[in-house]
């Protein structure tokens, strides 16, 4: 499968500055993300926050949201950008 840039909508929880979010198994590989990759955080369809992956567990993914989580909900979209962080 081809790393386009996926959403996924099935938020597992918000605790502090850490969304974790269910990613499907696909062809039995882990999660289609990567360590250190940058995930751009939605709401209403208008971006919020950029976050980066901190942890992957089989299907679930930990994101450190950069501007943290107050006011976000469940009901929140995350798309990964495929992309880590870059000096310029």
């Amino acid at each position: 499968m081809s790393r386009d840039l996926l959403v996924y909508t099935n938020i597992l929880s918000i605790v502090g500055d850490i969304l974790r979010v269910e990613v499907p198994v696909i062809d039995g590989n882990d999660a289609n993300a990567l360590y250190g990759d940058l995930v751009l955080i939605e709401q209403d369809n208008q971006p919020v926050s950029l976050a980066q992956i901190i942890k992957i567990n089989r299907n679930e993914v930990s994101l450190q949201v950069f501007s943290g989580c107050k006011g976000l909900s469940t009901g929140v979209s995350v798309r990964f950008l495929n992309q880590p962080m870059k000096e310029i």
